[in-house]
């Protein structure tokens, strides 16, 4: 893989700006933002899942993709999926 720098530069100065020099540090900054957005996107994928699963668990309800109760079951990527609800007694 090689990376690219397009731009013009002032005609006097034969070699390139001091930022593009270092085409290593540019390549590392760039996988360390692509790093952080990359986790700010899962983290809120968790959190959304996070509040889902609550929800089912504590509020009683059911799950956002089905209309009624009854429908409990889903094909993802050719997999059939399936939930029941039933209560439990758990000891505190």
């Amino acid at each position: 893989m090689t990376l690219e720098v397009f731009g013009t530069y002032p005609a006097p100065t034969l070699e390139p700006p001091q930022e593009i020099k270092d085409k290593d540090a540019l390549f590392k900054q760039w996988l360390t933002d692509k790093l952080a957005e990359s986790k700010k996107s899962v983290r809120g994928i968790l959190y959304k899942m996070a509040q889902i699963r609550f929800s089912v668990v504590v509020g009683q309800t059911w799950f956002t993709e089905f209309s009624t109760i009854e429908e409990n079951s889903m094909d993802i990527d050719g997999v059939n999926a399936s939930v029941d609800m039933n209560e439990i007694q758990v000891e505190i």
